[in-house]
Parts: C-alpha cells; structure tokens; sequence
C-alpha cells in the first residue's frame, strides 16, 4: 500500500471518493489552490538571512500542507535514519525492547512516517514509543493521518504508543515550560532518538543563539547514546544554523557528542531525494496543474547533521 500513499494522504485529508466526480469541487479547489499558494509564498523568503514565516494557523493552510509537503519529505528522513541512525543505535545496544522516538516540531510529521520505514527492515527493537511535540494544537487531525498510514502500512504494531505534547517552543528553556516534568521523564530520561526535521528555516537570525543554547541544554540532558537528527531545507539560514551547531559540538561544547553524519562540509552540497509516490491524477489535474506557482514538486534539497551523545 505504500506505493499509493500519496493518494492515501489526499483522501484521508479531504476525505472518500463517493462519486465518479472526484474529491475536490470547483469551490474547494480554488480554496485549496488559494492555501497552496499561501504555503509556497512563505517559504519564499525576500532575503537570504529571512526566516520563512509560519502559516499553519488555518485549518486549510494545514490541509494543503498535506498535498504540497507531506509526501516529500518521507524520504529525506527514511534515508538518514536508515544510513546513520540505525547503524550508531545497533553499534550502542544490539536490541531494544522500547525504542523511543521524540519529534520536535512535528506538525503533520512525515518524518514519523520516514523513520519508521526505514526501522522496519531493522528488526532491532520490539516496541516504540513515539511523542511528537509541537506548537500548533491544530496539527491533531493531520497527525492522525500520520498515525493511521503508519499503522495501515506495519509501521506500528501492537503494543506501540504514541503521544502528543503541545505548546512545545524550541527557543523555550524547559524548566519555564508546563510540560517540562513530562518530557523530563518521557523524553530526556528515555528518548533513543531526537528528530527535528524543516524547522530551521523558520528561526529568525535574532533568534538563533537561542536555539543554539536550547540545543545544547536538550543535549546535556539526554542519556548517552541518543542520537539527534536536525534536517532542514536549502535556505541559507538554516545551513547557517546547522554549521554553526556542529562547529561548537567539534570545537567549544563540554558536553560530550559526536557528529555522525552531515553534508554541511565537504563542499556543503545539499542532498536530494526524489519523492517514490505518485501525485494522484486528480490533484494534479485541479491543484498542480503547471501555472506559475503551482509547478509539481518532485525533488527534495536538504541538509543535515546527525549527533550521537557519548
């Protein structure tokens, strides 16, 4: 079923097709056109060092989310995990009987669907324990799309358990936060993996030292071996960031870490990853249909940097 998970994605968000004339109206195609174009336009930033602005307070700006992103960045956190998570994970513990997954600004989080695709064929762990935190409440229904693929696909068994922490601010030191005793004892007691997938590209330059002292404290708190995975998108902030962060785990930090993967040096070329999953005809034909600023996204440029706490 996975091949079809795009089309999935479209009718688990605007629901089933119970007649021959589709999903969308003319009505609400213009509607989901309209969202689409607001979510492209805020990742187009006027300057270099801009933040992309967040516009996911509409529950239509959410919907289009699901058609415009969520199919894309599956992959990018597929393959990382596979190629650098899994492999430090198995080097630290050959088995765990609760593996624990903590994804820090999730929204919808496609990269739950990613990670738990590429664990599948590792067979190193029995049961997972995902929380998936974010700021926006609004997310809920789009994070349980995200839970009904995984658990439609073998992603999620029996026994397996998910979370949701809202009100989660990754500029926020946790002691000031009202969820800080449950993370304290969920995640950074217990968390195997950090994820923080396209979140980067919405930290304003002022900002940016707080991110950065937040990161190091999550570090420092976390138990030894956890592995921090940070994937962005190909803005220069945003690889900024991620350079920065991994000159002071080499350089400066007095808390022990290693970094494990990247493609910040070397050239710093982004990667790419082709989207494996067919857009459904009919999204193609009504949303994406060419015009300008609603070309079909097929490749996905990205950064990232992997750390594994010593």
């Amino acid at each position: 079923m996975e091949e079809l998970l795009y089309q999935r994605v479209f009718e688990k968000t605007y629901g089933p097709s119970d007649t021959m004339d589709g999903l969308l109206s003319f009505a609400e195609t213009l509607r989901v056109r309209e969202a689409v174009q607001s979510l492209r336009q805020s990742y187009q930033p006027q300057h270099a060092d801009e933040a992309c602005v967040s516009r996911y307070h509409t529950e239509e700006n959410r919907k289009a989310y699901m058609l415009a992103y969520y199919p894309y960045y599956v992959e990018p956190a597929c393959r990382v995990v596979r190629d650098y998570v899994i492999p430090a994970l198995q080097e630290r513990q050959p088995f765990y009987p609760v593996l624990n997954l903590a994804f820090f600004a999730g929204g919808p989080c496609p990269e739950m669907y990613g990670t738990l695709k590429a664990l599948r064929g590792a067979r190193f762990h029995d049961r997972t324990a995902v929380t998936i935190l974010d700021w926006e409440r609004g997310w809920k229904s789009e994070q349980r799309i995200s839970w009904q693929l995984c658990k439609e696909d073998g992603l999620i068994h029996r026994g397996d358990e998910g979370k949701l922490i809202y009100r989660c601010d990754n500029l926020l030191p946790c002691e000031q936060c009202m969820h800080g005793r449950t993370c304290r004892k969920r995640i950074h007691e217990q968390a195997d993996v950090y994820f923080l997938q396209n979140y980067l590209s919405h930290v304003e330059p002022a900002e940016q030292e707080t991110f950065l002292s937040k990161m190091r404290a999550t570090v420092e708190q976390a138990k030894p071996g956890a592995v921090f995975v940070i994937i962005d998108l190909q803005y220069a902030g945003s690889k900024a960031i991620m350079r920065e962060l991994a000159n002071r785990v080499q350089a400066e930090w007095d808390v022990p870490a290693d970094i494990i993967g990247t493609n910040l040096f070397s050239g710093g070329a982004p990667a790419w990853s082709r989207c494996p999953y067919e857009m459904p005809a009919e999204v193609q034909t009504k949303i994406f249909r060419g015009d300008s600023g609603f070309l079909p996204k097929k490749w996905t440029r990205y950064y990232y940097l992997v750390l594994q706490k010593q």
